[in-house]
């Protein structure tokens, strides 16, 4: 009764895997051995595409003969695991992003049998992480950016910024942004207020006066906007600038 129900709950273990992550096996030596309607529908090919095959139909020609594939191999033979977001290649030549697991799998003498590996695609994430860069790049080259704690410490800035105030970044990481201000306007409770609605996730959008380096006024059209944690906490302002 107890072999019977622990063999009832394996099934049921392994079921949930299949039908949830793409899985597929292989021999010691990378032969592909089965794999999941999953991992075939995010690669693109046929179980009778690719039984019998090596790994390597999965990597770029220019990897598959690379000294750390070969070790990645040899590790995997002699038994231990490797896991991590893994670059392959479907039918088709696009790229798949991986996070996966490479599992040896060992007889009842030590030895390793076959190599199971559980994945999810991470393709799309990817892709959206790869698009964002993108366009905080273009951002970052064509804005004075710079991030405030909140209570007004300066944290971050790129070079546009500093260009746009003068100054080098050692003399502005760690100071307040009341540096930035008129001494009497930094006093006043309007500039009180002014971080008070940023500290409540307020946005602010206008037309800034600011000094710069030595005194000089500078205009900015700016943006300043709160940054919030995953409980809606604001945790930090970033500023978006130009001059």
């Amino acid at each position: 009764m107890f072999v019977s129900t622990r063999t009832s709950k394996n099934s049921q273990n392994f079921e949930t895997l299949q039908n949830s992550f793409m899985v597929i096996s292989f021999a010691p030596d990378g032969k592909i051995l089965s794999a999941n309607e999953l991992f075939l529908q995010s690669t693109g090919y046929s179980l009778g595409d690719i039984v019998g095959q090596h790994h390597r139909m999965f990597l770029e020609p220019a990897e598959r003969e690379n000294s750390d594939y070969v070790r990645f191999w040899q590790d995997l033979a002699t038994g231990r695991p490797n896991s991590g977001e893994f670059r392959r290649v479907g039918k088709s030549g696009a790229a798949i992003w991986l996070r996966a697991a490479y599992n040896p799998v060992r007889d009842r003498s030590g030895k390793v049998v076959r190599i199971v590996k559980v994945a999810l695609d991470i393709t799309g994430q990817k892709e959206e992480a790869a698009e964002n860069a993108s366009v905080l790049g273009a951002i970052d080259r064509s804005q004075g950016i710079i991030t405030f704690g909140l209570d007004g410490t300066i944290l971050e800035v790129n070079d546009n910024f500093l260009s746009y105030m003068g100054y080098s970044r050692d003399e502005v990481i760690g100071r307040k942004h009341s540096m930035f201000a008129r001494p009497d306007f930094a006093a006043s409770t309007e500039y009180a207020a002014f971080w008070a609605h940023l500290r409540r996730g307020e946005y602010l959008s206008s037309e800034f006066e600011r000094i710069g380096k030595g005194g000089r006024q500078v205009w900015l059209q700016a943006t300043y906007n709160p940054v919030f944690d995953t409980q809606g906490k604001v945790v930090k302002v970033v500023k978006f600038a130009v001059d």
